[in-house]
């Protein structure tokens, strides 16, 4: 997995908030990213498997496993329903 080019993320206070371009005559989109949000965005910056994402998620907020692959699917679904 890997960012969707074209995207462009900002800090606001400690969230991040992405703007995602559209095409046509729509806005752009707007999606405000809570910490753990932008900590996973940060790191699809670069190539990483979803294992890979959960054992980093898990780590650095001292959660299980099983809690970082269900918080993982969820954000990958929310955004995938904002970029498609």
């Amino acid at each position: 997995m890997k960012q969707k080019s074209g995207m462009i993320t900002h800090l606001v206070g400690e969230d991040e908030v992405m703007v995602i371009p559209t095409e046509g005559e729509n806005l752009n989109r707007v999606l405000s990213l809570n910490g753990s949000g932008g900590y996973v965005w940060r790191l699809l910056e670069t190539e990483r498997s979803f294992d890979e994402l959960v054992s980093l998620l898990s780590d650095e907020y001292g959660i299980s496993a099983a809690e970082a692959r269900g918080d993982l699917a969820e954000f990958i679904d929310e955004i995938k329903s904002y970029i498609e």
